[in-house]
């Protein structure tokens, strides 16, 4: 299992190339979301991570609630299903869809910081040769 760190990497890379590949005026016109538009899509590869907050959940599933006098008699929902597909989306195959998150994993096994740093030198050469393109491209367009 890879690092939260690299995986937010691999989606803001994949995220910002799929996003350089629109045409110029479309991008020019959404220049303010476009880091929001990046921000997602780390969040989205880092999505099947989630299954590692399922102590929190279960925290809350059977001590917090029950202790609140306001909810004392309210019969609290139980979370462990929604818990188990958690982990069962993170093992499955359908984690890819969240830009090859089971692959990392798979390839990662043993969660080391030397594939995640490479993974981060790879999303800034990518955003460092993304940036020189846009450079670029707008000055021919000013040029013209």
């Amino acid at each position: 299992m890879s690092m939260a760190i690299g995986h937010f990497a691999v989606g803001a890379s994949c995220t910002m190339v799929a996003f350089h590949m629109l045409p110029l005026r479309i991008r020019l016109k959404m220049t303010i979301a476009h880091g929001f538009i990046v921000l997602l899509g780390g969040l989205w590869a880092m999505l099947p991570d989630l299954h590692q907050l399922s102590n929190v959940l279960h925290y809350f599933n059977n001590n917090y609630w029950t202790k609140i006098n306001l909810f004392h008699q309210i019969r609290a929902p139980d979370l462990t299903p929604f818990i188990n597909h958690l982990h069962a989306f993170h093992g499955s195959g359908w984690a890819n869809i969240c830009f090859f998150h089971q692959l990392i994993d798979v390839i990662d096994k043993r969660d080391s910081v030397l594939a995640s740093g490479g993974l981060l030198l790879a999303m800034a050469l990518i955003i460092s040769l993304i940036l020189m393109s846009e450079i670029i491209e707008r000055r021919s367009i000013k040029n013209k």
